[in-house]
């Protein structure tokens, strides 16, 4: 945006692009959160998971580390590696959840939920791990959305149908 575009703004719109505006709904369409998922899958690790791999009292190198080569560098590396570290995950799931809020989120809410589910997911498939302490019930609900919004990529979908498969058949009742 130049100068005259942004002087030429309404108060309000300006605000939300900047997140000043606490209170301003975010809305992000199909068409946007497509984008941003696949942006934030090539995002690399090392600067979204630094603040949570210190906390843990290790490096997001350390973290990434795989025996069978070399770290693992994105989000995508780390969620569909066939072995991915389950700390490693944890730490994806942890991020999605901070970067979910409303309120201090970097990320649309979409977004994150789906990398949250996501990292659970991973974990389940590629680890034979459970990260959460959702019921059942609620991760196949989760997972279900994550299924049905129209913005996912197909490896994300397999991923989430694999998922399904690591879950107990739902009962009805």
């Amino acid at each position: 945006m130049n100068d005259d575009a942004i002087n030429s703004q309404q108060p309000q719109t300006l605000a939300r692009l900047l997140k000043l505006d606490a209170e301003a709904p975010r809305s992000w369409s199909s068409a946007d959160l497509g984008p941003i998922f696949q942006h934030q899958l090539r995002a690399p690790l090392s600067f979204d998971l630094k603040d949570l791999a210190r906390s843990r009292h290790r490096s997001v190198e350390d973290l990434s580390r795989v025996p069978d080569g070399a770290p693992l560098v994105t989000f995508a590396d780390a969620l569909f590696h066939p072995h991915p570290p389950v700390e490693l995950l944890g730490a994806i799931k942890a991020f999605a959840k901070a970067s979910g809020d409303e309120q201090r989120g970097m990320l649309p809410q979409e977004v994150a939920t789906m990398l949250y589910y996501l990292s659970i997911v991973a974990a389940l498939v590629h680890c034979g791990r459970r990260i959460t302490s959702l019921s059942d019930a609620a991760l196949r609900k989760g997972v279900e959305w994550a299924m049905g919004q129209s913005w996912i990529d197909e490896r994300t979908l397999t991923m989430m149908h694999e998922g399904l498969g690591h879950l107990p058949a739902q009962v009805e009742g």
